[in-house]
């Protein structure tokens, strides 16, 4: 006889609201939502109402077309439109303005950086915080970096959060607040 057996639990469906019991390890995985596979079937095609990205008109998707990612056009003709768009045009979609620090929307680095395409599918990718200072600052010099006062590396807000600087500049702004290797390092050490 098993010692950690977990009693069934009482669940009711999201689609049809009956009470039926499921495994307690299968909830903790994320099931126990639907009594059948005929109630997950009916639940993935009820028509639910979903607003364009370009042209701002409502139009009705299912849940089952939303799996590999939001649906945000009613047309192809929407869809095009959409890629056509300038990199400026696209950038300030992707922005969400704050009092301080305007966080990136769209997709990401690993380091935590936004990144947007330059043109469209199969073209260079560029940093959004660069982008932003182009935007509203001008050309990059050759030799600077754009470095955040805020720390933020999401935030492209240029006005308050970004300035220039050479690697010498941000390697001294690391040290001052703080961020580099070795002095995390060191923290960790005194704390143990």
């Amino acid at each position: 006889m098993r010692q950690n057996y977990d009693p069934p639990v009482v669940c009711v469906c999201q689609f049809c609201q009956k009470s039926f019991t499921f495994p307690a390890c299968w909830v903790r995985r994320g099931g126990g939502k639907f009594c059948s596979y005929d109630c997950k079937y009916a639940a993935d095609r009820i028509e639910i109402s979903v607003v364009c990205e370009m042209c701002q008109t409502s139009f009705m998707t299912i849940p089952a077309y939303q799996r590999k990612g939001p649906v945000r056009f009613c047309s192809r003709a929407c869809y095009d439109q959409s890629r056509a768009l300038s990199l400026e045009a696209r950038f300030w979609q992707k922005v969400l303005k704050t009092e301080k620090c305007w966080p990136w929307q769209g997709g990401y680095h690993k380091s935590g950086y936004g990144l947007i395409l330059s043109k469209g599918k199969g073209t260079p990718k560029l940093l959004a915080h660069r982008v932003a200072w182009e935007i509203g600052c001008g050309p990059i010099p050759e030799g600077f970096h754009v470095l955040h006062h805020c720390d933020n590396p999401p935030c492209v807000n240029y006005e308050e959060c970004l300035f220039l600087g050479t690697t010498a500049d941000n390697n001294a702004d690391m040290i001052a607040k703080g961020r580099a290797y070795w002095q995390k390092q060191r923290a960790l050490l005194r704390a143990s």
